[in-house]
């Protein structure tokens, strides 16, 4: 189900990971299952700007956290 590969491939976030790595699969995982679902946007926005660590214009873990907590909210 495509929700449960959302959901492990957000849990690394989740649990603190702040790598580019769990931010591709996250962000590969959005374009392959849910290709044009807008309940995704702004996770897509977000982790298109994600740069851990580099500081404006460029997102940080925090904002990358909380928008993953708020798209998977929207699973329910």
């Amino acid at each position: 189900m495509f929700n449960d590969r959302l959901i492990a491939a957000a849990q690394p976030i989740l649990n603190g990971d702040d790598s580019m790595v769990a931010a591709a699969a996250l962000e590969a995982v959005l374009l392959d299952d849910y290709p044009d679902d807008d309940r995704f946007e702004d996770l897509l926005e977000t982790l298109a700007a994600y740069r851990p660590g580099e500081g404006v214009p460029y997102l940080s873990y925090a904002e990358l956290l909380q928008a993953t907590r708020d798209a998977l909210v929207l699973l329910v």
